[in-house]
């Protein structure tokens, strides 16, 4: 899974939309769209920001590492990720 993906299903686990998902970490709305259509590299300060205001962490976002999240942020993700592979 890449990082533009992890980014849309952490949002969905989450519950709200690519604006305020942006906005609540401070990020500028178009620029943080950019990350999720992939036109544009996750920085590692938009990464900060994001792990910051979420909670979640670099290992999640750039390795894909569920280890340190949220029990219910990785339950929601998990439920996305299964629902997109059809299982």
């Amino acid at each position: 899974m890449q990082i533009a993906t992890r980014l849309r299903h952490t949002r969905e686990a989450l519950g709200v939309n690519q604006r305020e998902f942006a906005t609540r970490a401070n990020l500028k709305p178009n620029r943080y769209s950019q990350y999720e259509t992939r036109t544009r590299p996750l920085t590692i300060d938009a990464a900060h920001r994001i792990c910051d205001e979420y909670g979640v962490t670099l290992d999640w976002l750039f390795r894909g590492d569920r280890s340190t999240l949220p029990h219910r942020l990785a339950i929601n993700i998990a439920q996305i990720e299964a629902a997109e592979s059809g299982h």
